[in-house]
């Protein structure tokens, strides 16, 4: 976990910019296919 979590960062880092937008887009998708599989 350690290590994907350090990697996970410096993607993050890198592509900050991009990251806030592709989050707030695959928190909403993620909200919407629980909703679906539940």
């Amino acid at each position: 976990m350690s290590v994907f979590s350090e990697i996970a960062i410096l993607e993050i880092g890198i592509n900050l910019p991009i990251f806030k937008n592709l989050a707030n887009e695959n928190v909403a998708d993620g909200v919407v296919t629980k909703k679906i599989k539940l």
